[in-house]
């Protein structure tokens, strides 16, 4: 690279001014090449692997920069500008946005465009060049402006390798890259946004997400391109594009000309739901284990059979976790400035009902599409993570102030039950059901109470079971949200704080999701009741008369666990409305 770099310069000054541009576009070419970091080692996922590395995607994975600097300049300077040359390009920051911009895109900051007339002549040869490696695509982007990304006659080339690089065919190294550069992209487009809208710029930047929702839903698909650390990286970030104080998610998963399916709320949503992810994990494991070893998975010894049994509920459990957060994440910061948030019209992927279906659906059991032939109940966490997302569809048109708060883990959540806040405004469904429908929605809730095998209704007196903050000063866990409410989160957008509450240094799994999981099943459990029974209080108020049904029914039955559960919930749901004048 070094020797490169000092041939490129020793003829590159002198003969200026004798190259043709067809020549100037062959350098520039092998300048961003030059300037690309190395390809990284392919990584095999076994059990026992480290940790998840968090993805850079807010800076650029460039190397010599300061030759790159001057090659850039000297290239330019070949080039007839009609307009005063911009400043110096600086590669260390998103911060600099967008300056010229033909087809009326707003660039106002992009200091990319010190280099705009070069890049916009020599761009078809570029592109022609970059088919191969994905390190040389990713630093033609990066040094691209985005009137250039965005013109009609690049655009749908630049998505379709962006598109081939997150494919499930590619390594799982590439596909994180692959989904981190499309994050670093979308930022740029927030960044241009902010000095004006633009319909090319906004599809752009909801392509991209397409292209990562639809790319990560198809590697869930097959075990042997199931990718823990694919899944996890491009969660992560996620979180943080979505936690950034200039992005508006609407833009990202949402169309902005029509009301078409989002893949990435499908993605969200589908894993969320998916029941049976842990053994997605456990077969991917055992693949990975074979074809690493040579030996057959009826020849794991016993130790090492129950290795992957746990890494696989581990690595289930922090991806649909942080799924949920996620989404939790989306949902708030959409609802947080009082705008509509453009649902699909449909009741599938993209809609409000899509996702209240998936997120129900966490209350029964899920019929077993893979060996063996029965599914684990849903852990208490997931419980607490779908009662959540069912409180915020409920009051999607109660106003910014009206929005239940970000729940946070009680250490004495079973005596919390007992002084239940009521709903500042009233609950409202986001779909249509029936009344067969709202008598299983209130029959699989209380079910799913029961599976949480506490003692219900709670004794006030009862031990609690303390929740682990880990210190003083590590602040409350709050559910899909930043350093434990709406307040405090506020603060930290208005000053661009996007790693609050973050995990241990370069993990990719939030520190949320983590100091969640190592909670204790009695902590979880109740913690789960009392979010359900907040969930409850709603209930009663929607599915009145599914309460009324289910009563009757398991009366008739008797089954005596769940008349007593569901007539103290309702009961508490009268004296908790009444007190405040609700319904």
């Amino acid at each position: 690279r070094e020797v490169m770099w000092k041939l490129i310069f020793s003829f590159l000054e002198p003969l200026r001014e004798h190259l043709t541009f067809t020549q100037v576009s062959q350098l520039l070419f092998m300048v961003l090449a030059l300037a690309a970091k190395a390809p990284e080692d392919p990584v095999v996922e076994l059990a026992g692997a480290g940790p998840v590395q968090a993805p850079m995607f807010d800076r650029q994975e460039l190397v010599d920069e300061d030759k790159l600097d001057a090659a850039l300049a000297l290239l330019s300077a070949h080039v007839d500008l009609d307009k005063p040359t911009a400043p110096a390009i600086c590669l260390d920051s998103l911060d600099d946005d967008f300056d010229m911009c033909p087809s009326g895109i707003s660039s106002a900051n992009d200091t990319r465009t010190a280099h705009q007339a070069l890049f916009e002549k020599a761009f078809p040869y570029i592109l022609s060049c970059a088919d191969d490696s994905f390190q040389v695509f990713r630093s033609v982007l990066y040094l691209t402006p985005m009137a250039i990304l965005t013109a009609p006659e690049h655009v749908q080339s630049i998505l379709d390798r962006l598109s081939a690089f997150c494919a499930k065919t590619a390594s799982s190294v590439t596909r994180s890259a692959g989904q981190a550069l499309c994050v670093h992209l979308s930022l740029r487009c927030a960044d241009c946004l902010q000095s004006g809208s633009s319909v090319e710029i906004s599809m752009f930047m909801w392509n991209l997400f397409q292209i990562m929702g639809r790319t990560q839903l198809d590697g869930i698909k097959q075990v042997q391109h199931l990718s823990y650390m694919v899944l996890v990286s491009g969660l992560s970030s996620w979180r943080r594009f979505f936690l950034h104080p200039r992005v508006d998610p609407r833009t990202a998963l949402f169309p902005p000309r029509d009301c078409k399916g989002s893949k990435p709320l499908e993605w969200l949503a589908a894993l969320v739901s998916d029941q049976e992810l842990y053994k997605r994990f456990h077969a991917a494991l055992e693949h990975a284990e074979t074809a690493t070893t040579g030996r057959d998975k009826d020849g794991f010894v016993v130790r090492k059979a129950k290795q992957l049994r746990e890494e696989a509920e581990h690595r289930a459990g922090v991806t649909r976790v942080l799924a949920a957060s996620v989404l939790l994440l989306v949902l708030r910061r959409m609802l947080q400035d009082g705008r509509a948030i453009p649902w699909s019209k449909a009741s599938g992927p993209g809609s409000s009902a899509g996702l209240f279906r998936a997120a129900s659906s966490l209350f029964r059991p899920a019929e077993p599409t893979m060996d063996p032939p029965f599914v684990k109940p849903t852990p208490a966490y997931m419980v607490l993570y779908a009662s959540e997302i069912l409180r915020v569809l409920l009051h999607l048109d109660a106003g910014p102030a009206c929005i239940p708060r970000p729940f946070c883990l009680l250490d004495d959540a079973a005596r919390a039950i007992h002084h239940l806040p009521s709903p500042a405004r009233a609950p409202q469904l986001p779909l249509v059901l029936d009344a067969d429908q709202r008598e299983a929605l209130v029959m699989d809730f209380v079910g799913a109470l029961i599976d949480l095998n506490l003692t219900l209704p709670p004794d006030p007196h009862a031990k609690h079971a303390p929740a682990n903050l880990d210190g003083a000063e590590s602040g409350d866990i709050a559910l899909g949200w930043e350093d434990g409410g709406a307040d405090a989160c506020a603060q930290e957008s208005s000053a661009g704080n996007t790693t609050v509450q973050s995990a241990a240094s370069g993990s990719a799994v939030p520190g949320e999701v983590l100091r969640v999981l190592s909670q204790s099943p009695e902590c979880l459990g109740w913690n789960a009741a009392l979010n359900m029974y907040l969930l409850g209080v709603d209930l009663t108020v929607v599915c009145r008369d599914g309460f009324q049904s289910g009563l009757i029914k398991w009366r008739r039955r008797k089954e005596q666990a769940r008349v007593l559960i569901a007539a103290d919930l309702v009961e508490r749901a009268k004296r908790t409305l009444s007190s405040s004048g609700g319904s």
